[in-house]
């Protein structure tokens, strides 16, 4: 009876583990705009604008995973670290659009981004080689 319950009991503690492991991914939506100038190339509008897009997500999550005390609170470095890991996360593309306002183009994009908060410590980890 004893080994049923040790048993039950390693069981029950691997499945909470894969539980959280998989609720560990983040997946959010954000959107992102780019207003360009006349004569502006419109790869240029498409990559900021995307990477408007990502920061926001990644500031959503970084807030969310710090209130947690999943990730630090980067608090002088925030900025780059976030940034590294804008430019690492997963993302899709749900929906990008151009508009005009008089002159001018707005290029928008709306995309998923998964998110883990282990994207933050190699973010943070990257930012340690550039500083050496």
């Amino acid at each position: 009876m004893a080994r049923i319950y040790t048993v039950l009991v390693i069981l029950f503690a691997i499945s909470n583990t894969v539980i959280a492991g998989d609720q560990d991914v983040f997946q959010v939506e954000t959107e992102g705009g780019y207003r360009t100038a006349s004569g502006e190339p419109v790869a240029l509008a498409k990559t900021v604008a995307l990477f408007n897009a990502r920061i926001k997500a990644v500031e959503i999550s970084g807030r969310y995973l710090s209130r947690k005390s999943l990730i630090k609170v980067y608090e002088r470095k925030r900025d780059e670290i976030y940034s590294l890991t804008a430019n690492k996360i997963q993302t899709e593309i749900l929906e990008e659009n151009w508009e005009t306002v008089g002159t001018t183009r707005i290029y928008r994009i709306r995309i998923r981004a998964k998110i883990q908060a282990s994207d933050f410590v190699k973010a943070e980890m990257e930012d340690r080689k550039h500083e050496m």
